[in-house]
């Protein structure tokens, strides 16, 4: 493999596990800006294209310039950086993000417009005040715009979100042993909430803002807790003793082929990371076991969705909340009349919110509601630890004693 083939396969291994942040410091991967420029590039050209047309000029004008715009800044960026001509703008510098945040701005106070709307005339302004107003407005927003993208990509949110979705299906189709070992665990504790007034009259009547906030409490505490220290050892991901263990931690990456003397250790080395990767592993830890309660939490939910429908019914509801319940449909049959309510949904998702806690604080210590499952988060932390082992060996720049921030 070429070493641009295998940059490249390292950079979209470690993308798709989440795991992108720990390129920082080698010479593998763009920086922030540069996995941000085909975003703003994209959003720059939209703007163009949809702020010029809205003007008072003719569609062969407004087709000139917004075509004799993007190409102009575009080749001038080429220019400046001396690239080739037409080449991609592959990183946003100095010159682009003033670009970005200044052309459509300047566009936007120069070309006429048409300000005679009644839209405009409901505003209690003149013409001159609301142009300077549009012209802040389109500022801000790409200022804002251009923060939000940088931000993102500098937090390796780009790839911890589609990595999150994968596992998210990966637990749910992926936990069968896991689920027939915690589910009547998980039911045994909260099977009694499902039909104990106070939840109905509590949480059946919360409204959605109250009703979230319960929610996203019992799960920052799960993470909070599977994020600790004591959760996650460190040191167990990021220290190599021999070189067996680096050339197995490499083996189902792409540099499981990567030459002896760039893995080889003799003594111990630990793998140096700044606290934004340390955090990046822990989120990588701290998710991949909250996606199992998660999903465990779906089969939960799904349970008392049924036992409502069967066992709940709207007299039952009324007595407990005395209020009649919001039903969302029914079905008549022969002496019973069976409905499904928002208060159903409420009530089941909170205990299975609340089945997902307590799996999650369970599972630390109790090694059979684990039953089935990979370390799989610690396998590919390791697995990423390696890969930045050899490629800052590379560099010639592995430091050799730890940073302190590793030992956090």
């Amino acid at each position: 493999m070429r070493a641009s083939e295998e940059d490249r396969a390292i950079e979209a291994w470690m993308s798709r596990r989440g795991l992108v942040l720990l390129l920082r410091g080698t010479a593998v991967g763009g920086g922030a800006t540069a996995r941000a420029a085909t975003t703003l590039v994209v959003w720059y050209v939209i703007v163009m294209a949809l702020m010029v047309p809205s003007t008072s000029l003719t569609w062969v004008s407004v087709v000139v310039i917004v075509v004799g715009v993007v190409v102009g800044t575009w080749l001038a960026s080429n220019l400046i950086h001396r690239r080739r001509l037409f080449a991609r703008v592959e990183d946003v510098g100095w010159f682009e993000a003033l670009v970005f945040m200044l052309v459509p701005t300047a566009l936007l106070a120069i070309v006429p417009l048409d300000l005679s709307d009644p839209e405009f005339a409901d505003l209690g302004v003149d013409q001159d005040t609301l142009r300077a107003l549009l012209v802040i407005a389109v500022f801000l927003t790409q200022l804002v715009v251009y923060t939000t993208v940088l931000l993102v990509t500098t937090l390796g949110l780009a790839s911890v979100l589609p990595w999150l979705a994968r596992e998210f299906a990966a637990a749910v189709t992926a936990t069968g042993s896991t689920l027939s070992a915690a589910l009547p665990v998980l039911l045994g504790v909260v099977f009694f909430f499902f039909l104990n007034p106070a939840v109905w009259v509590t949480i059946g009547r919360l409204n959605l803002t109250a009703y979230a906030g319960v929610i996203a409490l019992l799960l920052l505490l799960a993470a909070a807790f599977l994020g600790s220290r004591g959760q996650l050892d460190v040191r167990a991901i990021t220290d190599f003793e021999t070189t067996e263990e680096v050339r197995a931690a490499l083996r189902d990456t792409p540099l499981a082929q990567a030459p002896e003397a760039e893995i080889a250790v003799t003594e111990r080395v630990r793998v140096p990371l700044g606290p934004r990767q340390l955090a990046n592993l822990r989120f990588v830890a701290v998710v991949s076991r909250l996606v199992v309660a998660l999903a465990l939490a779906l089969s939960v939910f799904v349970f008392f969705i049924v036992l409502g429908w069967l066992a709940v019914d709207a007299d039952a509801i009324k007595g407990w909340t005395r209020v009649d319940p919001n039903v969302l449909f029914s079905r008549v049959t022969a002496g019973r009349t069976y409905i499904m309510s928002v208060n159903h949904l409420k009530v089941a998702g909170f205990v299975a919110a609340f089945a997902a806690f307590n799996y999650s604080l369970a599972s630390a210590s109790d090694a059979r509601l684990r039953q089935g499952l990979k370390e799989t988060a610690k396998e590919t932390s390791r697995a990423a630890c390696a890969i930045r082992l050899v490629l800052l060996r590379r560099n010639g720049t592995l430091s050799p004693a730890p940073p302190a921030a590793t030992d956090r």
